[in-house]
């Protein structure tokens, strides 16, 4: 099966644990955006900044990472992100290509209890998916990205590991990865959709604090 050689597979059911830390037409000269072109909405992470909260300090970059896969399976991975956006579409046909390695980007802020445990109210998932329609025109209207704003729900981070759950009335994405290796959080995303859309193994990475809150 051309996903498990990929290294990202769709499924139809996924267990999910905790850890904390820190689209429009076929390519024509006429293209139509999606209505709607985005879940949730981009716009709800916090500025980078650096505060002191008592003898505390803390910091985060609001970073801009990448959800990616291989070059050599460019057909699979756009299956998956079709399905990754399906709660979203009418017409799946109204995404366009996405390019495996820079097309799908990757934002979040996560804060984290003193245990480690995320703080749910606090922390958020953004993906933005620039398609091939993206910067294009229907009439004067500039095509955007297709937006996805997820909030968390749970997770921890200990000892350099790291699962997260971000859910909204639509389904849920996890991640799960490692941080601190070249101050990089890198790992798997898998999703479950509640119209019954599903994938796992799709790689990330991102700058450490440029996604957690980190001290």
């Amino acid at each position: 099966m051309g996903l498990m050689k990929s290294g990202f597979v769709k499924a139809t059911l996924l267990g999910i644990t905790f850890l904390t830390l820190f689209s429009c037409q076929n390519g024509s000269d006429s293209v139509s955006p999606v209505t709607p072109r985005s879940r949730g909405g981009i716009g709800s992470l916090p500025g980078a900044y650096q505060q002191h909260q008592g003898s505390q300090s803390y910091f985060y970059t609001q970073a801009v990472g990448r959800i990616y896969g291989s070059n050599q399976y460019p057909n699979e991975f756009n299956e998956v992100i079709q399905d990754l956006v399906s709660p979203s579409l009418i017409n799946l046909d109204d995404i366009g290509y996405v390019s495996p390695t820079n097309g799908v980007r990757l934002m979040g802020y996560v804060e984290l209890d003193p245990a480690g445990r995320l703080i749910p109210g606090k922390s958020v998932l953004l993906i933005e998916i620039h398609d091939e329609y993206v910067g294009k025109f229907d009439g004067s209207v500039e095509i955007k990205p297709f937006e996805i704003s997820i909030p968390a729900t749970q997770g921890t981070a200990n000892n350099g590991q790291v699962n997260l759950v971000f859910e909204d009335d639509l389904g849920s994405v996890t991640l799960n990865g490692q941080y601190g290796n070249g101050n990089r959080f890198q790992g798997k995303l898998s999703f479950i959709n509640k119209n019954g859309t599903s994938g796992r193994n799709l790689d990330f990475e991102i700058e450490t604090c440029g996604f957690f809150r980190c001290q």
